[in-house]
């Protein structure tokens, strides 16, 4: 079963967590965003509270499903690394149930990037054989919590560290993101942070360039988790963008 929560009501806004945690990240969202919005999170197969699958599947049709089981037909879409990624290949598969997307230190499908040092890969593999949630969790930090981990940033670490090893394998989308990104034709806002893993700010630059009419915002007190990092800023930051792309 998929764990979801929803809260408010209004336009409808679906916050997609990333691959190093689970929906728990948004907590300080929920709220704040409900005044003036229908919110959801859900976890991921596999993360958090949501039950693993037994067969290969794909995050575009699990959020597919959700939105029609929810009746909801267009949705903002904000997502945060992985949850970035997923929010592309989902407008480009299903342009018409998005209206607008937030990429927080997004990544994009086919578009291969090495944040990790060779070392890095090597202990991380390691730990993930050993089910050692503590080092993945100190590794993770190494290389995108480069401004430490508060004990709510490590806790949510390491609850989801061996996630992948509990879940079927995601599928990639039927096309990669990385050869369609001029295709997006909703208004988008690419959130960087400035001291977030340096292939992941070039991405944003990406992002920046090739989708039309894109907004940039970097946060500089933020690493690869700004909703975390600057959760007040965050809130009024995307919140106002919501307000201007219905307009």
């Amino acid at each position: 079963m998929l764990w979801v929560d929803e809260l408010g009501s209004g336009p409808a806004v679906v916050l997609l967590h990333n691959g190093v945690m689970d929906a728990r990240a948004w907590d300080g969202q929920m709220e704040p965003f409900a005044r003036s919005h229908r919110v959801v999170r859900y976890d991921s197969p596999g993360f958090g509270r949501s039950d693993a699958l037994a067969e290969d599947y794909r995050e575009t049709d699990v959020l597919l499903s959700l939105l029609d089981e929810r009746t909801l037909g267009r949705v903002a879409l904000v997502g945060n690394s992985r949850g970035g990624r997923i929010a592309i290949d989902f407008a480009l598969a299903h342009a018409e149930r998005v209206s607008a997307l937030v990429l927080v230190c997004a990544a994009v499908s086919g578009h291969r990037l090495s944040a990790y040092s060779p070392a890095q890969g090597a202990a991380e593999e390691a730990a993930l054989e050993r089910r050692d949630a503590e080092t993945i969790a100190d590794l993770t930090l190494e290389v995108w919590g480069r401004l430490g981990a508060d004990a709510r940033i490590r806790e949510l670490i390491v609850a989801n560290a061996l996630a992948d090893l509990t879940t079927a394998h995601e599928q990639p989308p039927g096309r990669m993101a990385i050869d369609h990104l001029e295709e997006i034709g909703v208004p988008t806002l690419v959130i960087s942070g400035d001291h977030d893993a340096p292939p992941l700010v070039e991405v944003g630059d990406l992002l920046e360039r090739r989708i039309s009419g894109a907004e940039r915002v970097r946060f500089a007190d933020s690493d690869h988790f700004p909703s975390l990092r600057e959760p007040e800023r965050f809130d009024r930051v995307v919140l106002d963008f919501l307000q201007r792309a219905s307009a």
